[in-house]
């Protein structure tokens, strides 16, 4: 059984030094040209539990984690090149945020992302399972690797499958998506990866961004 996707919004928080005053400047407003250019707003701190705990993650690895606080482990989702999964990987690796990659999930199982896991002893998990990927795993058993894993948090690096309805409750506020342009704008069936970057080039835009968005259910 499976479920489409309902987003809420999530900042993205880095763990990035403040810069001095003089170097501090107005938040840009990313939109289009067609669009006319909203006024500045004040941001306040999410008080989203997986954005506390990714603050505090980010702080904790800006200190090197010195301050005791357990690492959060990290399942990471591609179905293509991986170029997020490396960059989180990397990041995680050289102590940019205090966490651990330590699956990848995938349901290619030759693709780039794969195959850069492998080369980096990160555990592949092929799911689902297809006639393409008969090695792959059911919902039950995707389940028990991620419990036995002791994943905290799920990030979707450009995963083109839907997550099933029992994996959204299994771990509830603690699905992540990274999608390459400003929702809603360049979103839904057929955009993903270079597809997108191509179709803002193409729209004209002037202007876009990426944009990582906390998932559950429908009407959740």
């Amino acid at each position: 059984m499976e479920a489409a996707i309902a987003s809420t919004g999530s900042g993205l928080l880095r763990s990035s030094p403040k810069p001095p005053a003089r170097q501090q400047r107005s938040a840009r407003v990313v939109g289009f040209a067609s669009q006319p250019q909203p006024r500045a707003v004040r941001c306040k701190r999410s008080t989203h539990p997986a954005a506390r705990a990714c603050a505090a993650a980010a702080r904790a690895g800006a200190m090197g984690g010195s301050v005791g606080m357990e690492r959060k482990r990290l399942a990471v989702f591609v179905s293509g090149g991986g170029s997020n999964f490396r960059a989180i990987h990397d990041a995680a690796l050289g102590g940019k945020v205090n966490a651990d990659v330590v699956a990848l999930v995938t349901d290619k199982p030759g693709c780039g992302g794969a195959e850069h896991a492998r080369g980096n002893g990160v555990p592949v998990v092929v799911f689902p399972k297809s006639k393409s990927a008969p090695a792959g795993v059911s919902t039950d058993e995707l389940l028990n690797t991620l419990r036995e894993l002791r994943v905290d948090f799920i990030l979707l690096a450009g995963y083109l499958k839907l997550i099933p309805v029992e994996l959204v409750q299994a771990y509830p506020r603690s699905i992540l998506n990274i999608h390459p342009s400003l929702l809603p704008a360049f979103g839904g069936k057929g955009y993903y990866g270079l597809k997108v970057h191509k179709a803002v080039i193409a729209s004209g835009a002037r202007k876009t961004g990426a944009k990582l968005t906390n998932c559950s259910l429908q009407g959740k």
